[in-house]
């Protein structure tokens, strides 16, 4: 019995399948094929990659797969994501509703019709297999679904199948679910936070952090892949006691490139022994001076532009090691492209564009 034939046996309501998959510039594609059409190409061994790395020298997932294969010589990794997100109407404008969201862990526009979307989501990532952490207000107009950790690629994939939940549910009770950096002009602004955890915690886990703060802005042209997205960049990520938090992150991001990238920069770290220079910081950065900040090592701000990330991306050989040259050039073409479009549009134009798609 085949892997297919296996899972429908388990599954006998399936009658199609989604092939699916994100391109560089973030946006969700696929296909929907009918089971019968699936056997018939499952049965046919020569319509069927023998290896997973052949001929996918570009593809984004496999780079993440190559990367999670190093790191398990280490360690092994959880990784969870918050989706914040915001409900619209047709007009892509706020939806006048008498229960509003006033900020943030409110129940104030969690009761009636928000809550019982909120409900279906969840119920719906169950039947899935996907375990929802929490779920609430973020801030004023705006929804968070945090999902349980799990192994890095199967994180990626929960998120996107949320993501996909969260908005054909939306649809369904007459809004539109956006995870765009800021849907709205002067509204919240939102992204797609990623929670990381080494598990067991290896003696080189400073040398992992320092290689990802060390490769920061080369990063950010993954995570903030749009110069819209830098409307939101403040700060770069936060320590717990048993997890990293990453912040640099929005919801128009391919996570596969971007846990890819972030991966292999602490993978760069552990093998190089890269020493952390940065001091565990208590304090809360937009409150801190600039003394403090450079006692605890803080002495260089986040990116503010797209093109200064992409700067740092042409200037790193270590991405180019890890994610590969075919690969990296592609993603640069693709995001100079992306970003020369942009420059040459207004801001809310920029937004307009991003809704389209996020």
């Amino acid at each position: 019995m085949t892997t297919l034939e296996a899972f429908l046996e388990e599954h006998p309501l399936v009658e199609y399948f989604r092939f699916q998959w994100v391109d560089y510039s973030g946006v969700f594609h696929g296909t929907v094929i009918p089971k019968a059409r699936c056997l018939q190409v499952a049965a046919d061994k020569n319509k069927i990659p023998s290896r997973l790395d052949n001929g996918l020298e570009k593809c984004p997932r496999n780079a993440l797969d190559k990367t999670l294969r190093k790191l398990e010589l280490y360690t092994q990794l959880l990784v969870g994501f918050e989706i914040e997100f915001i409900l619209l109407d047709e007009n892509n404008k706020l939806p006048e509703q008498l229960d509003r969201i006033t900020g943030e862990f409110v129940f104030a526009g969690l009761r009636g019709g928000t809550m019982d979307f909120l409900e279906e989501v969840c119920a719906a990532l169950k039947e899935a297999g996907i375990e929802v952490h929490t779920f609430q207000s973020e801030q004023g107009d705006q929804l968070e679904i945090s999902l349980s950790p799990l192994p890095p690629m199967e994180a990626v994939d929960a998120t996107l199948h949320a993501l996909e939940t969260i908005r054909t549910l939306a649809i369904a009770h007459g809004y539109k679910a956006s995870v765009s950096p800021q849907p709205v002009l002067n509204g919240p602004k939102s992204g797609m936070h990623a929670h990381i955890s080494l598990n067991p915690l290896p003696r080189q886990a400073d040398a992992f952090i320092a290689g990802v703060l060390d490769n920061m802005k080369a990063l950010c042209a993954f995570g903030l892949p749009y110069e819209y997205s830098y409307r939101r960049c403040m700060d770069g990520g936060a320590g717990y006691e048993n997890r990293w938090e990453f912040r640099f992150i929005d919801g128009t991001a391919n996570l596969y490139l971007v846990m890819a990238a972030l991966l292999a920069a602490g993978l760069h770290g552990m093998e190089n022994a890269t020493e952390l220079r940065w001091k565990d910081c208590k304090l809360w950065y937009q409150k801190s001076t600039p003394e403090e900040l450079k006692r605890h090592g803080m002495t260089e701000e986040m990116p503010t532009t797209m093109r200064r990330t992409l700067n740092a991306v042409e200037r790193s050989s270590m991405l180019e090691s890890a994610l590969g040259k075919p690969l990296l050039d592609q993603y640069l073409r693709t995001k100079h492209h992306d970003l020369k479009h942009f420059l040459n549009i207004s801001e809310d134009e920029q937004r307009m564009l991003l809704l389209r798609y996020f």
